[in-house]
């Protein structure tokens, strides 16, 4: 991360004129793995976790139009550069014993479970990391679309004139809504040459080399001069280094069709159509029953179904 700025205004939140026609996307994995860290002790611990902060998004936000994405098992980046996030694998499989890894699956499963019985639309592509459905929803919106993740990759979406926006999780359950003078106060580059920065500098998170012999300020500084188009990139670079960028740049650009089409089918997408609301209160009620949830009733978890959403959803994304 490149941090120009760390100086977060919590209070844009509330200055955000959101409304329900706010289309809140939701980086699964991303939400999963900080509630685990503070609930995965408990059994249902994460799954009344992501609940309940999917409710205090609803009474923060405004609305209640969810989409949850999760990552596939597969990965296209994966396949294109075995490095790609094996660091991260790497550490969390030297810090997990199989009892670890057993809870947090479990764990994700449940969670899964009471998301489906609450009526969240939920979509999983298994050649796809969530980073790229979320991208193909948030642009086939076009505008309007709040991203909850902490993930840099998405501040590349951010659009002001578009109402759209990325909430990001801080600690302490707060969060930071990032407008484009955020992005460019911390990574010190406008949303759209977030892929750049990342494709030079890389990105030691996710194994995503940079090109040799230029570093983050080097890279801030072509870019902050404009330097970086498609056709200056000889000027500055030789064929192996022109060859590693196009390859970084790919693996960090978001929603780019030209490389990776993708179509979401039927099988991709977990969608609950509930129309008779006693018998959504009667299944989700079963459902919070077995997981011995007390704190959060079906009555409340009402407040983030919606039906009309989710038809919507399912005639505009699922071929």
């Amino acid at each position: 991360m490149y941090i120009m700025n760390n100086k977060y205004d919590l209070t844009k939140i509330a200055a955000v004129p959101l409304k329900n026609t706010d289309v809140v996307i939701v980086d699964g994995m991303n939400l999963f793995h900080r509630f685990y860290h503070i609930f995965g002790k408990y059994p249902y611990g994460t799954a009344y976790g992501f609940i309940s902060g999917l409710l205090n998004f609803k009474s923060q936000l405004l609305s209640n139009k969810f989409v949850v994405c999760w990552d596939g098992d597969k990965n296209w980046r994966k396949d294109e550069n075995d490095d790609y996030k094996q660091d991260r694998e790497k550490s969390r499989n030297n810090q997990f014993t199989d009892e670890d890894h057993e809870a947090f699956n479990l764990s994700l499963v449940r969670t899964k479970e009471l998301l489906t019985a609450v009526g969240i639309i939920q979509v999983i592509k298994q050649d796809c990391e969530a980073d790229d459905i979320i991208a193909l929803i948030t642009l086939k919106y076009d505008s309007n679309v709040i991203i909850v993740s902490n993930d840099k990759d998405f501040m590349q979406l951010v659009n002001n004139s578009k109402n759209r926006y990325v909430l990001r999780p801080i600690g302490k359950g707060n969060y930071s809504l990032f407008y484009e003078d955020d992005v460019y106060n911390q990574f010190g580059v406008k949303p759209t040459d977030i892929p750049k920065l990342l494709a030079i500098a890389g990105d030691t998170s996710d194994n995503v080399k940079g090109v040799k012999n230029f570093g983050p300020v080097k890279a801030l500084q072509m870019i902050q001069a404009g330097q970086i188009t498609k056709d200056n990139l000889r000027n500055i670079f030789n064929k192996e280094q022109i060859k590693q960028f196009v390859s970084s740049y790919r693996l960090v650009k978001l929603g780019n069709d030209k490389f990776h089409h993708i179509k979401i089918s039927k099988k991709d997408v977990s969608l609950s159509k509930y129309t008779d609301m006693s018998v959504y209160l009667e299944n989700t009620q079963d459902v919070l029953n077995k997981f011995d949830i007390k704190r959060i009733t079906s009555i409340e978890c009402k407040q983030i179904y919606n039906l009309n959403f989710t038809l919507e959803f399912e005639k505009r994304f699922i071929i």
